[in-house]
């Protein structure tokens, strides 16, 4: 059930990115059409990266899906009912309450973006419906984390495709009937709405009907979430500080057109980290499962096995994006938004290293380590923010990339230091890990200095899809060939996983 239950949620989640791609890259030519690169800029600035900072669930739907996920895996069912019914009052709580507070915001972003008078109440309007939006897929988030912890993915993957087909559709169509920014803000509206709706349902019915569970709400229960959310809260804010905060203080120290110059460098690359993060995304309430079952052999043994592989496929997607950057860019919107090779690779670096610093943050999050989780990111999304502002300053816009790999080295070496304590009471060696690891970079190290030596800049998609195509099939080829452990690891997890899902050798 676990198994399966990950391939289909990475599976579909997989599907719903391919969505989010053509949304935010392939549909991006068409916002730059019918909406002014400033205008872009700022609403990448607010809408899409200051209202991620402000208004989500803040931790309270890692809480939810890690608590029920070791409830079921226990097989506590009354502890589950009440984890339910908690979750599902309190969702309507935190969104209410941080819709409002994050509007309070709104009258101060003309002036700390600097933004001409003649857009500043558009992007306005546009940032409270991003908020309003946001809010209510926090109710969706929470009751999605729900059913992920019971080991119910696939009913939660498709709702959250079909919900960027909605988001997809209504921003066309309000793009070619003349709305501009507001398309943008409404597609986020009309995705949180259909998605809050169809989760809660979905919800219902299998915690209610199927499972026939007594959604509860308990004090003391209360409580002891309240205070896990507490911390999660300050982990989430962390994250978005560590992760997604830098297109803001681009904007902030360089202007809005430097945001967007920034965001579509990234995008690529962003793109990837995304595609990336649906494995180990997948991969939790499984984790957290077979810790609350008490499997600490089977939760170590997974930990080891699929490291490398993870390892592994993120640097093979990440170096190759890297690599193809300036093409993508000049064949996407034109070589006027390109930031440059530097920031493209201290971009890709930083992303690299928080990704393997995010799968010991997985382990720990299995295992209900909070209070250690907050107290590290924040401790260092605390530091990174005024290292931002003083690289951009010195470095210009490669300063911030450079800022976020300094940050994530430092808080990934620290969460992977506590990871033996989660797989305790038994001794695991680091050393396959390591070898694994650095074998995948020292491939990317050799492969990406030669295709940029050899590959001339590409003048059409199909020559672009070609080098892309053979520097990553290479990467990885090599990779492969050259770490028996990772070959091995790779091969047994796939056949293991087809089988689990009804495929017969």
């Amino acid at each position: 059930m676990r198994r399966s239950s990950t391939a289909w949620g990475a599976a579909l989640g997989y599907a719903t990115m391919a969505l989010g791609i053509a949304r935010n890259i392939v549909l991006v030519p068409l916002y730059l059409h019918y909406i002014s690169a400033a205008e872009y800029g700022a609403w990448l600035a607010t809408g899409g990266t200051l209202v991620q900072l402000l208004v989500s669930d803040f931790g309270f739907g890692g809480v939810i899906l890690q608590r029920t996920a070791a409830a079921s895996g226990a097989g506590d069912r009354e502890h589950l009912s009440v984890i339910v019914g908690t979750a599902w009052m309190t969702s309507v709580v935190i969104a209410v309450t941080l819709s409002v507070a994050s509007a309070l915001i709104s009258p101060f972003l003309g002036g700390l973006l600097h933004l001409d008078v003649s857009v500043a109440g558009e992007v306005i309007d546009c940032f409270l419906l991003s908020i309003a939006a946001n809010a209510i897929g926090v109710i969706a988030t929470i009751s999605g984390n729900v059913l992920r912890g019971l080991q119910k993915a696939v009913g939660v993957g498709v709702i959250q495709f079909l919900g960027e087909v909605v988001v997809i559709a209504v921003t066309v169509v309000m793009l070619y009937r003349g709305s501009g920014l507001y398309a943008l803000a409404g597609g986020m509206v009309a995705r949180s709405l259909f998605a809050a709706l169809a989760t809660a349902i979905q919800a219902y019915r299998v915690c209610v009907l199927e499972l026939r569970l007594a959604p509860r709400a308990r004090t003391a229960e209360g409580r002891q979430l309240a205070v896990d959310s507490i911390r999660l809260f300050v982990v989430s804010i962390s994250m978005r500080l560590l992760t997604r905060s830098d297109v803001f203080f681009v904007g902030v120290v360089m202007g809005s057109a430097s945001a967007a110059v920034y965001g579509i460098t990234t995008r690529i690359l962003d793109t990837i980290t995304m595609l990336m993060s649906q494995l180990t995304t997948a991969l939790l309430p499984a984790m957290a499962h077979l810790y609350g079952g008490g499997n600490r052999r089977r939760f170590r043994d997974l930990l080891i096995r699929i490291i490398p592989v993870l390892a592994a496929l993120a640097l093979t997607g990440l170096a190759t994006a890297a690599a193809v950057n300036g093409n993508f860019v000049s064949l996407w919107v034109g070589r006027e938004f390109f930031g440059g090779y530097g920031t493209t690779f201290a971009f890709a670096a930083a992303a690299y290293v928080s990704f393997t610093g995010f799968i010991s943050y997985d382990v720990l999050m299995a295992a209900g380590r909070f209070q250690f989780i907050a107290r590290t990111f924040a401790i260092f999304s605390l530091a990174q923010v005024p290292l931002t502002l003083l690289m951009l300053r010195i470095f210009g816009m490669v300063g911030a990339p450079l800022a976020a790999l300094i940050s994530a080295t430092l808080w990934s070496v620290v969460m992977w230091r506590q990871v033996p304590r989660v797989l305790a009471p038994e001794t695991v060696s680091y050393r396959p890990l390591a070898f694994g690891v650095g074998i995948s970079v020292a491939v990317m190290l050799v492969v990406v200095s030669i295709a940029g030596r050899l590959v001339p800049n590409t003048t059409s998609w199909a020559d672009f899809a070609m080098t892309g195509i053979a520097t990553g099939t290479i990467m990885l080829a090599a990779i492969l060939l050259l770490s028996r452990s990772i070959r091995e690891a790779a091969w047994q997890e796939g056949i293991t996983t087809l089988r689990s899902l009804g495929w017969k050798s």
